[in-house]
């Protein structure tokens, strides 16, 4: 499948709200406020993920850009364009668009339970940083990973 990478607008408002909602448990889902918000937020920056044939939207990344670094507070697809390796390719566009905005690093947080996105993580060079206690709620850790920017490395890799 070939994909396009765009960013979202207020068309997308109820793709992204249905995303949040089939992808993530209620504790971690974003409000449609808040991505509403987050469309005309400067701070924020929220990528959809289409197929380029269709023109279907299969998934998304909301990111918070820092001075120096880039957050990603969800990626997302849809269940069935899972394992497709779409997640790979969105990972990639986010790193792309880390170096070419000059962030110095790549963070985010993942839950503790879910060792396999903690794996896929480790795979594409993230590395651990610490546990955050009770972050979500009571009993759900967070594990806080962080990939450093070097524009000059090929050692980055997604």
């Amino acid at each position: 499948m070939k994909l396009h990478f765009r960013k979202a607008n207020s068309k997308d408002i109820d793709f992204l709200v249905a995303l949040e909602q089939t992808t993530f448990p209620e504790f971690q889902q974003s409000a449609k406020i808040n991505l509403k918000r987050g469309l005309k937020s400067s701070f924020q920056e929220i990528i959809i993920v289409e197929d380029k044939t269709t023109k279907d939207a299969v998934g998304s990344a909301v990111l918070f850009k820092y001075k120096h670094m880039l957050r990603i507070y969800s990626i997302g697809i849809l269940a069935k364009y899972q394992n497709y390796g779409i997640g790979n390719e969105l990972l990639e566009y986010i790193k792309e668009f880390a170096i070419s905005n000059n962030y110095k690093s790549i963070k985010l947080e993942a839950r503790e339970n879910n060792p396999k996105l903690i794996d896929w993580y480790l795979s594409k060079g993230f590395v651990v940083i610490k546990t955050l206690k009770d972050y979500y709620m009571a009993n759900e850790n967070a594990i806080k990973m962080e990939m450093k920017i070097d524009k000059t490395s090929d050692d980055i890799k997604c």
